[in-house]
């Protein structure tokens, strides 16, 4: 099962494995994405369903957020600071 985001879920033998389509794409769960962010956990699975930030859902319970977009926020956020 494949995704816009060129992230494939494989579920061979009963494990949920990320597997990424290129080199150097890193997947965070959200614990991982909230704590790196500053923002907090209710907010991003709340963002999340909103469709706000982009995301890979493996099965019913799995997400998994780009590493890329969590750069991108960061360099976002950098700029307005500095404007």
């Amino acid at each position: 099962m494949s995704n816009d985001l060129g992230f494939e879920a494989d579920t061979r033998r009963g494990r949920r494995v990320i597997a990424a389509a290129g080199e150097g794409r890193r997947l965070l769960k959200p614990r991982a994405f909230a704590d790196a962010s500053g923002i907090q956990l209710r907010t991003v699975y709340r963002e999340i369903a909103e469709g706000r930030i982009p995301h890979v859902r493996v099965g019913p319970r799995g997400i998994y957020i780009p590493a890329s977009y969590l750069d991108d926020l960061t360099a976002k956020a950098a700029e307005a600071v500095a404007a």
